[in-house]
């Protein structure tokens, strides 16, 4: 290699790990800055489920295997249970699993990339580089951001492991059976991790032929898959969400046109984010292509084509991604076309494009023709994926920027028993269920109840905490507005600067005139006004609900002196008599 060529390949390379850092920092960042300790949608069900299996049985273990929609998934429930044990149920464990099990799969695609292709030392940086900015993209905060998206990340992690495991025992004879049995074991975690993992029993029973097992390996194989299979299934039922829709996955294969289509949605959607039609077009050539190396696979039994495990590891990830596509069309589909194009699907589908780029790269055809143009294929996937994330990133993050203040207007309504709808609906479809299920975390101090501040609302805040009035704050409740769907119940806005500091204070309490507290209020939200006042009180405007009954007069104080304090500020609102 040239020596200015070197130098080129060097500073790209730079350029791509800084970049891929530097995409991964700014979503790590986001993720901690909009954290809530605050359950989301199917979160609520399962905290207040275990909450009443433990009081009837006194374990929550008896919950491992239970089914939620169509996933028995038990491996991310102890994680879960975890949680729920040592940290009160505040999600930090669940988000932690999904940044370390995509923080694993990164490392594990990478040194089967590597292994794959004849690659320099600074072309595997750039590798590590493009894999940080293609599975750390903002573009996948709805599985990155949530704690309870673990079992999706980690469905996917298990599977690479087993089918690297099962390819790697013709490499080792003297610890084929070993392997086997470990792939059993990764088999069954997958499985238990997310439905699709039941992929994985048919993927190694295809392995098992391909790669001529002994009857006697096959099957057991075989045994294990159909026992895990009658285990599943055994009192399998359908949700109220897929009876409502009719969902019968045999029925939908009636239509294989509208399947294709969603299939081809699903895995394009992560390259083209904004057309559709492209990215149906991108995602159907894809899956043809996986097809393809499908039948590659199957039938160069004398590793002509695909000559290293590496490379056959990575092939057999493509397609068990296409399957895990075309297993969530049978179940989706009916939903429309537009649920597959979900941000939580990005990330099966980046692997799937990453997988599949490598693949085609180190694919090994007599033509030199072709070879030069699956290479360049790879690279269009490659340079594609990474163009897609860098135009996004920015705007993902801006776009979910409210996230936070979202979250905590929600705990504040909660905290506050005020439920307006417009707030809630974000973290549970049923209002009514959302009422119960909240009460159930108060009672045994769960979630945001088990913060400090979350034992304020009911009580006097004279009387019953021993918290000196300070004069350091500067601030105003200055509008009200009632909340449509609830009765005496109010929407109250200010904002609050802690002249300690010049900065804004994150909580204020909202109390009657005798101080009794009403809610909590949480800043945080953008007051340009103020700003030019105090220019290091960023986002000091707060927002809370509290119900005020006719008569009633609303105060607000700020917590100062971290938390040890209060201050009283200017303005109240004061509801008149009826």
């Amino acid at each position: 290699m040239f020596p200015k060529t070197q130098i080129l390949v060097i500073l790209l390379s730079l350029v791509l790990v800084i970049m891929g850092c530097l995409i991964t920092a700014s979503s790590l960042q986001f993720v901690i800055d909009t954290y809530v300790p605050i359950p989301f949608l199917d979160e609520w069900d399962m905290i207040v489920n275990w909450a009443h299996k433990q009081h009837e049985t006194g374990s929550v273990f008896v919950t491992l295997f239970d089914q939620h929609n169509e996933h028995r998934f038990a491996i991310p429930r102890l994680l879960f249970i975890a949680d729920l044990t040592l940290l009160d149920g505040k999600g930090i464990l669940n988000l932690l699993g999904v940044w370390v099990v995509q923080a694993l799969h990164a490392l594990v695609l990478w040194w089967l990339i590597v292994r794959a292709l004849s690659m320099t030392r600074w072309v595997r940086v750039a590798t590590a580089g493009v894999l940080l900015a293609l599975l750390f993209s903002a573009m996948q905060l709805d599985n990155l951001a949530v704690g309870f998206q673990v079992q999706f990340v980690g469905v996917f992690f298990f599977a690479t492991l087993f089918i690297w495991c099962l390819l790697s025992r013709a490499r080792s004879r003297r610890r084929a059976d070993g392997r086997l049995l470990v792939g059993i074991l990764l088999a069954m975690a997958a499985t238990f991790t997310m439905a699709n993992g039941l992929l994985t029993w048919i993927v190694g029973l295809l392995i098992g032929l391909r790669e001529r097992w002994s009857w006697r390996n096959l099957a057991l194989f075989a045994l294990v898959a159909v026992v895990t299979f009658w285990f599943y299934f055994a009192d399998f039922y359908l949700s109220h969400a897929q009876r409502a829709i009719h969902w019968n996955p045999l029925d939908m294969l009636q239509f294989p046109w509208p399947l294709f289509q969603y299939t081809a949605l699903y895995l394009g959607h992560a390259l083209s984010p904004n057309d559709y039609s492209l990215a149906m077009a991108l995602g159907g050539i894809g899956s043809v292509t996986a097809l393809g190396l499908l039948a590659v696979f199957l039938f160069d039994s004398n590793e002509t084509y695909i000559t290293s495990l590496a490379a056959r590891t990575l092939t057999v990830v493509t397609i068990f991604i296409l399957g895990t596509a075309i297993l969530t069309s049978l179940g989706r589909s009916g939903l429309g076309l537009t649920q597959a194009t979900e941000d939580r699907y990005v990330t099966p589908a980046i692997i799937f494009w990453i997988s599949l780029a490598a693949s085609l790269a180190s694919l090994r055809p007599p033509n030199p023709v072709l070879a030069g143009l699956l290479r360049c294929g790879a690279l269009f996937v490659v340079a594609t994926g990474l163009l897609v994330v860098l135009s996004h990133q920015a705007g993902y993050l801006k776009a979910n920027a409210h996230l936070k203040n979202t979250r905590l207007a929600a705990v504040s309504a909660l905290l506050a028993d005020v439920y307006d709808k417009q707030t809630l609906s974000i973290l549970h479809p049923r209002l009514h269920q959302l009422t119960k299920n909240n009460q159930v975390l108060a009672n045994r101090k769960l979630s945001f109840h088990s913060l400090n501040w979350a034992a304020l609302p009911g009580k006097n805040l004279t009387r019953d905490f021993d918290l000196p009035l300070s004069p350091h704050c500067h601030g105003y409740l200055d509008q009200a507005q009632l909340v449509e769907s609830e009765k005496n119940s109010y929407q109250l806005r200010g904002w609050v600067v802690d002249r300690t500091t010049n900065k804004a204070a994150d909580i204020v309490v909202l109390t009657t005139e005798d101080h009794s507290v009403v809610g909590i209020a949480f800043a945080g939200r953008p007051r340009a006004d103020i700003r030019q006042h105090y220019p290091n009180a960023i986002d000091s405007g707060w927002f809370g609900y509290a119900r005020a009954k006719p008569g009633q007069t609303i105060k607000a104080y700020a917590l100062v002196n971290d938390n040890q304090s209060i201050c009283l500020l200017r303005g109240n609102f004061s509801r008149a008599d009826e």
